[in-house]
């Protein structure tokens, strides 16, 4: 069975190559745009690997993290964070999330990081 993996960026360049690198490495992708979006799609279907943005407007990656704490842990553990902002995440106490990368990364960085977290 094909592993899902969503992708969790507001800039759509970034989001949409992100997407790509993971389809060409055999994951089924979905996209959202923010954070509401990805709470959405994280609460209606099962995937086996979250890669999540902390900077976005209106719900922010935090938000996301959070909605997961109190509603679906084990989504914590196949949790990549990509962000710029490696001080803040560091700041923001994510122990549990699976890994976290900072942007810009290598290609080989994504896929490792998705490949280690997803079940």
């Amino acid at each position: 069975m094909t592993q899902r993996v969503l992708v969790v960026d507001d800039d759509e360049h970034i989001r949409v190559l992100e997407a790509k690198i993971l389809e060409k490495r055999g994951y089924r992708v979905d996209q959202a745009e923010d954070g509401a979006a990805a709470i959405a799609r994280v609460d209606a279907d099962g995937y086996s690997a979250l890669v999540l943005d902390l900077q976005m407007p209106r719900v922010s990656g935090f938000d996301v993290i959070e909605h997961l704490m109190r509603n679906q842990p084990e989504m914590l553990r196949r949790t990549v964070v990509a962000t710029a902002f490696p001080r803040q995440a560091d700041a923001a106490g994510l122990h549990d999330v699976c890994k976290v990368i900072i942007k810009p990364f290598d290609i080989d960085e994504l896929i490792a990081a998705v490949t280690s977290c997803a079940p």
